[in-house]
């Protein structure tokens, strides 16, 4: 009688809290909404740093396992190698990007008379859903443009403020990896003295887990963004393509989302070729699937293997509901998230399972 006594205590006791806590959560949402925003602004250098950090440390596990330097030395030696492939990125591609992005900004009213022609000669602007879904994307197009100059200041504001945040996150990753094995060894003090050693050794299971996900993802997501990227550039060079450096770029960027990315990349890259040359937006539009099929078949499996676990219908389900709540960051997290869910899906099943059968068994 006691011992329920106390259950229904306690029920009561988490329903008012609960209660109190959605109450005032609703009356205070905005003062809430802006404060949490305020800590998620202070805080970014130090998830940027932390990000980098995560990403970095398989590299300087591999220099200190391959070539025997020592923590130090190794975070030293990759920061450099950083340094010159930024700074060859920057004297190479970059101004090949810029180059490009005028020639597109300078040629659009081209473009788009170049569009009209070939819509007027297939008797397409004839149909007259077709000239309203017209009218409806040069009014959108005004707008976006009225907004994009509006907003030029808060946004040179934005980008120095992202800077900024980037310099002090490579400060933080910098100690972060100089102080890994100490920052390790007090989150595994802090988790056992909170839980006992069953939960504790289980929290450090999932970790593991999680972390083998992660980091696969991490590491694949930038190797294949960078192959597929250079090999779009190269082919469309060599294809003579206009703009092949800033399509080259578009199409490595866009490859970190599955199955979508790779549509997405393309659309402009064979569209805006097709204006210019229909046999070269061929060209381009081959050339755009082998380097997919080199991608999916060769570079894929060696980098993450079948980490993911996932059927195609739900990575997609996953990329469309991280895209609706958090933009191109949440359709790219989606996946990860996605394959850590459907494991902790899987394990309560087998865990169930399991359960049940021992049941049947002492029955």
């Amino acid at each position: 009688m006691q011992l329920n006594l106390k259950r229904w205590l306690g029920a009561m006791l988490a329903l008012s809290l609960s209660l109190i806590v959605s109450f005032v959560t609703i009356n205070h949402f905005d003062a809430i909404v802006a404060w949490i925003a305020k800590i998620a602004g202070a805080t970014t250098p130090f998830i940027i740093g932390l990000v980098i950090a995560y990403i970095l440390d398989p590299v300087v596990s591999f220099l200190t396992r391959t070539f025997k330097f020592g923590r130090g030395a190794a975070i030293g030696v990759l920061y450099l190698l950083l340094l010159v492939i930024l700074a060859g990125f920057g004297w190479l591609v970059v101004p090949m990007v810029i180059d490009n992005a005028s020639e597109i900004i300078a040629d659009v009213p081209r473009l788009i008379n170049m569009a009209n022609t070939k819509l007027s000669d297939s008797g397409i602007l004839q149909n007259e859903t077709v000239q309203e879904a017209l009218v409806s994307i040069r009014g959108r197009l005004a707008e976006w443009a009225n907004i994009l100059l509006s907003n030029l200041t808060q946004g040179l504001m934005s980008v120095t403020s992202a800077v900024f945040s980037t310099m002090i996150g490579i400060v933080v990753s910098i100690y972060t990896l100089i102080d890994k094995k100490r920052l390790q060894a007090s989150m595994v003090r802090l988790c056992r003295a909170a839980f006992d050693d069953a939960r504790a050794q289980s929290i450090f299971d999932w970790g593991a887990k999680v972390h083998k996900i992660f980091s696969k993802f991490m590491t694949g997501l930038i190797v294949q963004a960078t192959i597929v990227g250079v090999l779009s550039f190269v082919g469309m060079t060599v294809l003579g393509v206009r703009y092949a450096a800033i399509f080259g770029l578009l199409l490595g960027l866009t490859n970190v989302i599955p199955y979508v990315g790779p549509f997405i990349g393309a659309i402009p890259a064979v569209g805006i070729t097709l204006l210019y040359n229909p046999l070269n937006a061929l060209k381009v539009a081959i050339l755009i699937v082998v380097v997919q099929q080199i991608d999916a078949n060769l570079v894929g499996p060696r980098i993450m293997g079948n980490y993911i676990g996932l059927r195609p219908m739900w990575i997609v389900l996953a990329i469309s509901l991280g895209g609706s709540f958090g933009g191109m960051i949440g359709m790219i997290l989606s996946i990860p998230v996605a394959a850590i869910l459907n494991i902790v899906l899987v394990h309560v099943i087998e865990k169930k399972e399991k359960m049940a059968t021992e049941a049947d068994d002492t029955i």
